[in-house]
């Protein structure tokens, strides 16, 4: 049973990386400025952390690189959701585009945030030269690959693409989705996605007690809950739910925690 504990604790960090970065994209004001500062301090204190982990190949080595993968990913996603970092075009996709015409609007409109995710990760394979265990630059690796995945996934279209749960500063993004439709690519990934899940899950029960066996097992968690939100493109799932969110279809609402005032309350 040692793989039950770093298959649960890719759940909780899911989870609770989830809820907090949502929370965080909704605030406004001075929290916002907050938030987007520390985010920037977070980032420069966790690469020091990484190169102090370098000779390291211990389960608890393994544990610190995973948080450090998902807390940078976290950041950017904060900078997008905040609409701090997005693309160079601001505005929704004109009506009736079609083709290469559509592509380019879609590209700029996330183009800043693709460019910080491939710096990031840029910056983590670098500081991973060497490393006896680079579990962050795993992370953030699969978690990159995963929402490219998802986004030309909804670019094409799915039967669910659940455009409600964009937040208000990102909200045009939602024009670019693709009609709702089934599609194979989405088959296919669903398919890939959740066997490569299980390879490592495998491949992490086979080196048990080693610092590769948590790291293949934390990887394994987090792929496997990659290819349920790509399932939930599929079915009607509501992932919602997990973390107690309303959902409000309007332009200026979004997903939010249900006790309100009790988090607003925090900023």
């Amino acid at each position: 049973m040692s793989w039950l504990l770093p298959m649960l604790a890719a759940l909780a960090a899911w989870w609770a990386g989830t809820l907090t970065v949502m929370v965080l994209s909704r605030i406004g004001g001075t929290g916002r400025r907050l938030a987007i500062r520390g985010g920037w301090v977070l980032a420069g204190l966790l690469i020091p952390m990484l190169l102090l982990l370098h000779p390291q190949d211990s389960p608890a080595a393994a544990y610190l690189g995973f948080a450090a993968g998902l807390a940078l990913w976290g950041w950017q996603e904060l900078l997008f959701l905040q609409g701090v970092a997005t693309g160079s075009r601001q505005a929704p996709s004109r009506p009736g585009r079609t083709g290469l015409g559509r592509v380019r609007e879609a590209v700029e409109a996330v183009s800043h945030h693709e460019a910080g995710l491939f710096a990031t990760l840029l910056v983590l394979a670098l500081v991973s030269v060497g490393a006896a265990l680079p579990v962050a630059l795993w992370t953030f690796g699969a978690l990159w690959v995963l929402r490219l995945s998802a986004k030309l996934n909804l670019f094409y279209g799915v039967p669910h693409p659940n455009g409600h749960l964009f937040p208000p500063r990102i909200r045009h993004l939602a024009s670019f989705l693709g009609r709702p439709r089934r599609s194979l690519p989405l088959l296919v990934c669903i398919g890939g996605w959740f066997g490569l899940a299980t390879g490592l899950f495998i491949s992490g029960v086979a080196h048990d007690g080693t610092g590769l066996s948590t790291a293949l097992l934390l990887l394994a968690g987090l792929v496997g809950l990659g290819a349920l939100e790509h399932l939930a493109f599929l079915f009607r799932l509501p992932l919602e739910e997990l973390w107690g969110w309303d959902v409000d279809d309007s332009p200026q609402q979004g997903p939010m925690p249900r006790d309100r005032k009790a988090i607003e309350g925090l900023f």
